[in-house]
């Protein structure tokens, strides 16, 4: 009940943990470990200082672990690859940007041809928010100016039937350059249990400021203790870390016994047949509708909205391309690493 309503009392409030480095654990009895303290800031904090984190010392002689913001000047990002927003799928001309830049002819296997029409499509995404949404900042202020000096023509009454239909005009489009610019803020930040509409812009942002804090690797502490600030210790540690994680490479794998899995519960004759059943085309659309529109892989970043919204430009082409995945057991090199930062 306590852990409910603390949590509760978090999202009410719109607070958001700060990241911290060093000990997983803040308190501990010498037999109970468990995470208690924890720094807490407000939208305004994370705007004004994003780059700030906080360290977990160790506790030396107190249960409690003290807690530390580091302050520094903060490094330089780097620049972030493309990335689809949800907006422009409710353009008016989406769907004929999409299939002028699909049909462009591609060679190769059918994932390849996907991959390559997607790389283009990137160029005619770009486009579209240049030409009809540059400086969503500005149309919301400059819709919301319109509307108020309406309202205030509105006093006149002689006026106010020829003005209604204006008012509601530029009501209209200030709720359109409200709602994109909410959508934008909230698709960067990864909020997705605050609602459009709700004027969260600020929220928004703070937690866009935050994840992108999340996201970097600024110090670490290693094994003894140590705090690793420099990139060339950090980037040791992490090496060293998964080599021991990872082990060394092997040319024999231990195999599992037929007679220890045939103990326990298992598939009859039909389930079996149906685990090896061919993937249809069916199937592959019912796939792509499960996954939440926000979902995007990191090599392209046109989420899963993308794909519903141009389905009926490129789902034969994708389909094609997911069914020889399936039938080949291979994955174009390509579509299936990270980006690179």
């Amino acid at each position: 009940m306590e852990t409910r309503d603390f949590q509760e009392f978090v999202s009410n409030t719109n607070l958001i943990e700060m990241k911290s480095v060093g000990r997983q654990y803040t308190w501990s009895n010498n037999q109970v470990l468990s995470k208690i303290d924890w720094i807490f800031v407000n939208a305004q904090w994370i705007q004004q200082w994003p780059h700030m984190e906080g360290v977990i010392m160790d506790p030396l002689f107190s249960n409690h672990s003290p807690l530390r913001i580091q302050l520094e000047v903060p490094k330089e990002r780097k620049s972030g690859s493309f990335k689809f927003y949800n907006y422009l799928a409710d353009h008016p001309r989406f769907l004929q940007v999409v299939e002028t830049y699909w049909r462009k002819p591609c060679y190769g296997t059918h994932m390849l041809a996907v991959w390559n029409k997607l790389q283009t499509i990137k160029k005619g995404m770009q486009q579209l928010p240049h030409k009809e949404f540059k400086g969503i900042g500005d149309k919301v202020s400059d819709s919301r100016a319109v509307l108020i000096g309406i309202k205030q023509q509105m006093r006149d009454h002689s006026r106010q039937a020829e003005l209604v239909q204006a008012a509601a005009e530029a009501k209209k489009q200030l709720e359109k350059w409200v709602l994109v610019e909410e959508s934008i803020a909230r698709q960067k930040s990864k909020v997705t249990w605050l609602k459009l509409g709700d004027a969260n812009i600020a929220y928004f942002h703070a937690c866009l400021k935050n994840r992108q804090v999340q996201d970097q690797i600024i110090r670490l502490v290693n094994k003894q203790g140590g705090l690793l600030i420099t990139e060339q210790e950090i980037e040791h540690e992490v090496s060293e870390f998964y080599k021991e994680l990872l082990g060394s490479s092997t040319t024999q794998l231990p195999v599992v016994l037929p007679d220890i899995m045939s103990s326990g519960p298992i598939l009859n004759w039909e389930q079996q047949r149906n685990l090896v059943s061919p993937v249809s085309r069916e199937e592959v659309y019912d796939a792509l509708q499960d996954i939440n529109d926000s979902k995007a892989p990191d090599n392209d970043w046109f989420n899963a909205l993308f794909f519903k919204k141009a389905w009926p430009v490129i789902g034969q082409d994708v389909t094609d391309a997911i069914l020889d995945c399936f039938k080949s057991g291979q994955m174009y090199s390509a579509i299936n690493c990270a980006p690179s930062p």
